[in-house]
C-alpha cells in the first residue's frame, strides 16, 4: 500500500521521521553539551540539526506539511532537556513543563485530526474529507 494512499501509514512514517530527528538532535546535544560556552548553544544546535532532518524528509516527500507539527513537538522536548540540564525541578518548572506539554499535545492532536491536503494537482483545498499527510501538494 503506497504511503500516499494511507493516512495511517503516513502517521507511522511521520512518527519514524520525528523519532529520527529526536535521535539526531539528542546525539548532537550530547556531543556538544559540556564543551564550554553558554549551555543553551548545544540545545540551539541540536534543534537546528533536528529541524534539518525533518525539512529533508519534507523535500523527500515533496510536502512541506511534514514540518508542520515540529512547531508543537519541539518546544516541549527542548524545554524538558533544558530543565534536565539545569536540574531544575521546582514546582514552577514542573507546572511550566505540564503546561507546555499539554499545549504541544493539544496542538499536535488538533493538527493531526484536522489535516486536509490539496486535491490532485490543482492546489485546491477540499472542504471536508480528511486525507493522508504525505500526499504531494503539487
Amino acid at each position: 500500500m503506497p504511503i500516499k494512499e494511507s493516512r495511517s501509514l503516513s502517521f507511522v512514517v511521520l512518527t519514524v521521521v520525528y523519532a529520527l530527528a529526536f535521535v539526531v538532535g539528542l546525539l548532537v546535544y550530547r556531543a556538544l553539551d559540556g564543551t564550554g560556552g553558554h549551555y543553551l548553544w548545544p540545545l540551539f544546535i541540536a534543534d537546528a540539526a533536528a529541524t534539518v532532518v525533518v525539512w529533508l524528509f519534507g523535500l523527500v516527500f515533496r510536502n512541506v506539511s511534514v514540518y508542520d507539527p515540529y512547531w508543537s513537538v519541539a518546544p516541549p522536548v527542548m524545554l524538558t532537556l533544558w530543565a534536565c540540564h539545569l536540574h531544575s525541578w521546582t514546582s514552577a518548572t514542573v507546572l511550566l513543563l505540564i503546561a507546555v506539554w499539554y499545549w504541544g499535545i493539544r496542538l499536535t492532536g488538533n493538527w493531526a485530526f484536522t489535516l486536509k491536503t490539496s486535491t490532485a494537482r490543482t492546489g485546491a483545498m477540499p472542504s471536508t474529507a480528511k486525507s493522508n499527510i504525505l500526499s504531494s501538494s503539487r
